[in-house]
């Protein structure tokens, strides 16, 4: 996907209240005072290269929790999450990323190191009660030094290697559900 320019970034929530019935878009929305469309990534990637998502939607995969405070960065985070197959709950908070793991089965959380209680929250989920310890990994920013503690830390505007070790630390997750299913 190609833009002649780009006439603005904003960081604002958005709910889509007119569903699109073209191709290619979700909908419109209004986004500081303009009305704007919204890509459907997915069904144009599907309409050029046909069932490219079918094998990773097929078998979802390890449920994550995304703790960064930046909406817009939660947001292309969760976008490329999703786009491997994880399944992704967010929090724009340390509170609010407590409250998720209580409320949801997770089996792996990504904190931004710009949340001001990040080590506090990398605490706290360790000391929550389980049968194994939920993997935790840092997301730095460029200039930010590496949080001891921690699973992994990795840039966050780095997506390949975010990648890697998000699935690095979910492929460890395997045994230790195989082996959950089997005491159950």
């Amino acid at each position: 996907i190609a833009v002649d320019r780009i006439l603005d970034i904003v960081e604002e929530a958005v709910s889509i209240r007119q569903q699109s019935v073209r191709g290619g878009l979700l909908g419109a929305a209004v986004v500081g005072q303009q009305v704007t469309d919204f890509l459907d990534l997915h069904g144009v990637v599907t309409a050029a290269f046909g069932d490219w998502f079918g094998s990773r939607a097929a078998q979802p995969g390890a449920r994550l929790l995304l703790a960064e405070s930046s909406s817009f960065v939660r947001g292309l985070l969760r976008v490329e999450l999703e786009m491997a197959g994880y399944r992704v709950a967010e929090a724009a908070s340390a509170a609010e990323a407590l409250q998720a793991i209580e409320r949801n089965a997770v089996d792996l959380v990504l904190a931004s190191t710009a949340l001001p209680e990040a080590q506090s929250l990398l605490e706290a989920v360790r000391r929550r009660t389980g049968i194994a310890k939920i993997p935790v990994l840092a997301l730095a920013g460029e200039s930010e030094h590496p949080p001891s503690g921690f699973d992994d830390c990795q840039n966050k505007f780095d997506r390949a290697s975010m990648l890697r070790s998000v699935e690095r630390l979910a492929a460890a997750l395997a045994p230790r559900q195989n082996s959950v299913a089997e005491v159950s």
